[in-house]
C-alpha cells in the first residue's frame, strides 16, 4: 500500500491492486489490529497472547475461552 494517495495506481497489480482498491473504497470497513494495541490493551493482548500459546499445544478450545474470558474480565 502506498503511504502517498497520489501514487500511480497501475504499478499496483494482484493483490495490491485489490488491496489498494478496498483501502480507498469508504465502505471497506478498517478494524483494528490486536498486535499492534488497537483492540485491546497491552496487558489483555499479553493475556491472549499467552493463552493462545497454550491453546496451541493443547488444542483445549474451552480452556482457550475460558482464559481470554478471564483476561477479558480483569481489565474491566
Amino acid at each position: 500500500m502506498p503511504a502517498r494517495t497520489d501514487s500511480d495506481k497501475s504499478k499496483y497489480t494482484g493483490y495490491l491492486a485489490s488491496a489498494l482498491k478496498d483501502w480507498q473504497d469508504p465502505a471497506t470497513k478498517i478494524v483494528g489490529s490486536l498486535t499492534h494495541g488497537v483492540v485491546a490493551n497491552n496487558a489483555f493482548g499479553s493475556e491472549i497472547d499467552t493463552a493462545l500459546a497454550i491453546f496451541v499445544n493443547s488444542r483445549d478450545s474451552a480452556g482457550f475461552a475460558t482464559a481470554v474470558a478471564k483476561a477479558y474480565a480483569a481489565t474491566k
